[in-house]
């Protein structure tokens, strides 16, 4: 009389839905439809939901993560009742809805959706787990990875400025000459001569010594006739 008035199930039939659970075991156990073979209407019988599946026959998505638990199942290869599958920091649905072959890298850039997460690094409304150039600089992510080239504490792939740390790297351009505070050519030392073909680099050679007084190389000769005489006398 329960079975009729209560729950309107059949009293001749244990399973007066044929789902394969019995009409107690549903009523008083899982609390689905005796008289409803899937009581969430998500397309999989309530034996299969409670006795396969794990999942709730009466809500249709068991780990509320926005994916119908048939979905996960037939679809999607998830677990219908973990919101996060892989464990990476990053929800089902989200990954689902980012696409890509590899569900441990949605966007194939390399790098690790564990590692990229759900920030959204350039506020572009893409998560960087999804987002090839998280940093939005230009420089997809494969090409930048994770190191920190200029020390400033942020990855390159979510640095839209990877020079501007405290180890920035250097820019290939030549130190400023240092100051010696002496004014005029400092290029050659005293004595040196002047490259005559110009630009004022001392050629790194000693300046001959000038030549003889000319008047006192004519007067040579006569000096040493005057001491010969001399001694002749």
């Amino acid at each position: 009389r329960a079975e009729i008035e209560e729950y309107g199930t059949d009293p001749n039939d244990a399973d007066s839905d044929d789902d394969g659970l019995d009409d107690y075991e549903e009523v008083q156990t899982y609390g689905s439809d005796p008289n409803e073979a899937d009581t969430d209407g998500d397309w999989l019988d309530d034996y299969a939901e409670a006795h396969e599946h794990g999942t709730d026959p009466t809500d249709a998505d068991s780990d509320d993560d926005g994916l119908d638990d048939r979905e996960e199942i037939e679809d999607h290869g998830t677990d219908p009742t973990n919101p996060d599958s892989d464990g990476d920091g990053v929800g089902d649905a989200a990954e689902v809805a980012c696409g890509g072959d590899d569900p441990d890298d949605r966007d194939g850039d390399g790098i690790p959706d564990a590692t990229e997460g759900t920030v959204d690094s350039d506020g572009d409304e893409l998560a960087d787990f999804c987002d090839t150039d998280s940093d939005g600089d230009g420089r997809p992510d494969a090409e930048e990875g994770t190191t920190d080239s200029d020390c400033d504490g942020t990855p390159n792939y979510q640095d839209s400025d990877d020079a501007d740390g405290p180890c920035a790297e250097d820019t290939g351009e030549p130190p400023e000459p240092a100051d010696t505070g002496q004014a005029g050519d400092d290029s050659g030392q005293a004595g040196e001569r002047e490259d005559p073909a110009g630009g004022g680099q001392g050629c790194g050679c000693q300046a001959p010594a000038p030549a003889a007084p000319l008047a006192w190389l004519l007067g040579l000769p006569a000096l040493l006739l005057g001491r010969r005489r001399r001694r002749a006398r």
